[in-house]
Order: structure tokens, then sequence, then C-alpha cells
């Protein structure tokens, strides 16, 4: 059996991954001409999708280790005749968050300028940072006789990491103070990089830096982090055959999955990108899991969800200017829209007419989105986790009952507010559906809204696994209607054969009662795989 080469999880530096012989995805193709696009260059990409490790192959580019890039596409380049190193300067400022107080940001912030000091046979400028950092600059630029690449790693983590707490705005003056100065120091550089995940005013950055260009939405750079499909394809195949194998699937087949869960961020409306952290997350461990949600903090997306009566499908395919998607406003005023697609949970789509709208971008993206809707309903994340993995198992197993028991949960964990609203705006069923939509995308299921047939509508298709299940949903004006409304839903379902193109689906009518707010009468048929006649029935009784 061939040993399947390392993959690139955990490495925090570009020389680690080169030098270790793990797989490495060759972006280096961008990294030479990213000067030409100004002085100061601006790229923001979600978390967990790259920065870093770009970030690090520019450090290792512009210092000239020829012996890292062998192989490479950047490797021509930096045998050039007209190639010359440049010293660097690099600011991971991930390090510098204010959970322990100011004090200590600003001692962190000194500890980075301090080690880039160090790199380059220099003793730390005196001084407060904003003061030491322009001293750096310079002191750099006399001891080498060049001027300094400046790269600015995840330059919002300070602020963002601090939203919703009281030191947020001492943090952001800080940020703001230590940004101006990169205007200051503009003589002593060659170019400046700079990543985050937003694109926000009142840092500092985009206040005060009227040279700065941001190529975040630039079609040229669409693949600049990510991977591709092709990428995939072409550099994971061992450990996609591998995976296969384990799941019982052909390598084709678990693309396809892959594709669902992992595929689709884009940033120019085309071209579609994995998240490459959840991806060899995957092909590691082979189980498809909400690997990005699960991998940092999420209190200031719930925050945020939290005071905004938002649902999950008023995002999709919603129409959007490009250029809003990057609008430099202050974060506090940002719509929902776009702070959404700056923390990576939406992303851009162009239709054959160029109109640009928003989507999730897979099916990881759209779980873990429900899944914060879904706890903030129940108040209670182990409440709110319990019942969404009590209501996987029943799907999974066909049990209707166990899964009526898990909507009737959700539903009595609305709020009244919330029930008041939807009816005053007359959404009546729409509410419903929407709210059980949430709740299975949390849960794990794969549903969508509106499933056209031959002969009309389903309300919801759900399917995980091999299992499909067909949802109508009926409203009831009393508990003695709710019967007769739970029939009349599943005689809708088989008259017109909501369910004809799966293998075996399970049909289930819903009956709410209006009064009640609450499941009122439920029915399903299990249904055999070659018919549709004779199927099993349950009926939920009345309460």
């Amino acid at each position: 059996m061939t040993e399947l080469r390392k993959l690139p999880i955990g490495y925090q530096t570009f020389e680690d991954v080169r030098t270790d012989g793990a797989i490495y995805v060759d972006k280096t193709g961008y990294l030479p001409g990213l000067e030409n696009n100004g002085k100061v260059v601006f790229c923001a990409r979600p978390r967990r999708f790259g920065k870093s490790l770009t970030v690090s192959a520019l450090d290792a580019f512009h210092s000239g280790r020829k012996d890292l890039f062998g192989g490479l596409t950047a490797g021509a380049a930096l045998d050039s005749p007209a190639f010359r190193p440049r010293p660097v300067v690099r600011l991971d400022m991930s390090a510098v968050t204010p959970e322990l107080g100011l004090d200590v940001m600003l001692a962190r912030l000194r500890d980075i300028l301090a080690s880039n000091a160090e790199r380059h046979g220099l003793a730390m400028p005196d001084g407060d940072p904003v003061a030491a950092f322009v001293k750096l600059i310079a002191s750099v630029r006399k001891a080498k006789g060049e001027k300094a690449v400046l790269l600015v790693d995840e330059y919002d983590a300070p602020v963002i990491d601090s939203l919703g707490k009281p030191e947020v705005d001492a943090v952001r003056e800080i940020m703001r103070s230590f940004y101006k100065q990169i205007k200051v120091v503009n003589e002593h550089l060659h170019f400046a990089f700079i990543t985050g995940v937003s694109k926000f005013t009142r840092m500092g950055v985009f206040s005060s830096l009227n040279n700065i260009t941001d190529i975040s939405l630039e079609p040229e750079y669409a693949a600049f982090m990510g991977i591709t499909h092709e990428e995939l394809a072409a550099n994971f195949g061992p450990h996609i055959g591998a995976a296969a194998g384990k799941l019982g699937m052909t390598p084709d087949d678990l693309l396809e999955k892959i594709r669902d869960y992992y595929d689709g961020f884009s940033f120019d409306g085309k071209t579609r990108l994995y998240n490459p952290f959840s991806t060899l997350l995957f092909l590691q461990k082979a189980e498809f899991l909400n690997y990005w949600m699960e991998s940092g903090s999420n209190t200031v997306i719930r925050n945020f969800l939290k005071d905004k009566k938002l649902t999950v499908d008023e995002f999709r395919g919603m129409p959007v200017s490009r250029a809003s998607l990057f609008d430099p406003g202050p974060i506090e005023s940002a719509t929902p829209e776009l702070f959404l697609y700056q923390a990576g949970y939406l992303s851009l789509r162009q239709n054959e007419n160029g109109i640009f709208s928003l989507d999730y971008p897979n099916f990881e993206t759209l779980s873990s989105f429900s899944s914060f809707m879904v706890r903030n309903t129940f108040r209670n994340d182990t409440a709110a986790d319990s019942s969404m993995t009590l209501f996987l198992n029943a799907f999974l197993n066909r049990d209707a009952e166990g899964m009526i028991a898990e909507i009737k949960r959700n539903y009595a964990a609305q709020s009244y507010q919330d029930h008041d609203a939807s009816e005053k705006k007359g959404y009546g069923e729409d509410f419903y559906r929407s709210s059980l939509l949430s709740y299975l995308h949390g849960a794990g299921v794969m549903a969508v809204p509106e499933l056209q047939g031959s002969h009309g509508r389903a309300d919801i298709a759900a399917w995980r696994d091999g299992r499909t299940m067909i949802i109508e949903l009926k409203m009831a004006d009393s508990p003695a209607d709710a019967e007769k409304a739970a029939d009349d839903g599943m005689a809708q379902i088989r008259d017109r054969d909501y369910g004809g193109r799966f293998v075996s689906p399970l049909l289930l009518s819903i009956a709410i009662d209006k009064s009640a707010r609450q499941v009122a009468a439920w029915k399903a048929r299990r249904v055999p795989p070659a018919q549709h006649a004779g199927d099993d029935e349950d009926r939920g009784p009345n309460p």
C-alpha cells in the first residue's frame, strides 16, 4: 500500500510545509505580480482560508528563499536577474488580542515588533508600539540598504475579537493610531500587503490610507486563496481515493459530496473554491463535519444574529451590488448581508446576465449558520444540540414520531414576538416552513423549499445519507380541524407525486394549529422502493 503524502494541516509557515514534504497547492504564481497593483495592497478572505500561509509565502519570496521554491511557479521570478531580495517586516495581528486587557495587548504588539527587530539584527526601538513601529521600519531600511516589504496578517483581528465588549473603542483607537503610521513610513516601504476578513473603517487602514489597492473582488485574484476543483483533484487524488474506500463510495461520487459540503466560495461570482481548512480535515478524517464552524470562537456572529430578526431563507439569491460588499463603512452599521458576506457565511454568485447575488457557499456554512439560529431560538445550547441530534437520528432511522417530537420542541422554542411579527406580516405558513428549514439544516439534513415537480411544488424536500423525505405543511384554525388538514396534506403529496423523483421517500404531512402555534396532527407514509401503493402509514394523535 502506497503511503500518502502529508496533508498541510497544522503548519504555521510556508517554510515548514515545503521542508517537511507536505502537499502544497501552488499559488506562488500570484506572488511576483502583487506589487504591480500598487504600493499598498489589501485582500480580504474568510478566516481559515489560507491568508497566513499566503503571507508566509510572500515573506519567503521577498526574502529571496530560492531553496523553498523549487518546482513552484514563482521560482522563475526568483532566478531572474531583475529580482532583488528585500528586508521583510511581518506582523501577525491575530496574536494582538485584548482578552487579557489592554496592557497585555500592547505588550504583545511590542513583542511582535521586537521579534522583527531581532530578525534583522537590530535593537528594539524605544517608545510605545506606535512610535516603535515607525522607528523600526526606518531602521530596517537604513541597516539593509533597501526599502522594506511590510506584511500585515489579520489586521482586523484585535477589533473583531473585542466587538461587543467594553474595551472595543479603546482597542479600535490603538489600532487606528498604529495603522496610520503606514502612511508615515511610506517612504521606507517598497511594498505593503495587508490581509483580514473584513474591510471596515474606523480602524485606520482605509480611513487614512488613500493609496491602498483592494484586490478582494478582482477576477484576476479570484483563486488566489482556497482550492479549486481542478486543484483538489490534481493534488489530493490518493487521499480522495483513500477516503472513498473508507466510506464505501467511488472517488467520483465522493468528490461530488465533498463539493456539496465544502466547495462554493466565490469572490468574483464565477470561480468556485473549496474551503481549504474543512476540505483538508475531511480528507484526514473521512467524516463530513462542520470543521470550519468548530475551529474558532463564534461569539461575534452569534451576538450579531441574536438581535436581528433574520431567517435563513432571506439571503438565498439576494440581489447585491458587487461594489457594496466591501464598502468600508463602520462595522456596527453593516447590513446583515454585508456582515455575513465578510464573515464568510455568504458568497458571491453571478448569473448569465451579469447580475450578482448572494447565497450560502455550501452545506457546511448553511448548516453552521442554521445551527446558530436554532441555538439562539432555544436560548440554551445544550437543549438545542440535543434536539438536533435526536432529530437527525430519527431522520436516519425514518422514525416519523421521533422527528415530530423534536419539531414540536423547535416550534415551542420560538418566541411569541417572532410569532406575533410573522402573523402581523401575514406570513402564516411561511414562518413555520422557514423555522423548520433552519432546524433541518442545523441538524445536518439538506433541505430545499418549494421543490418543483411536474404537478406542483412540495413545501420541503430533505435528504441525507440515502434517506429522503417530503414535507407538506398545512395550517388549521383549531385542533378539531387539524386531523383533516393532515389528511389533506398527505393526499396532496400523493396525488401530485411530490416524492416521485426519489427512491423510497418518507412522506410527512404536518398540520399546525394557528391558535396553539404548534403541531396539532401529522401523518406519515414510508414508501417502499418500487411502489407508491400500499405504503406503511403512521398517524400522529391529536393532542
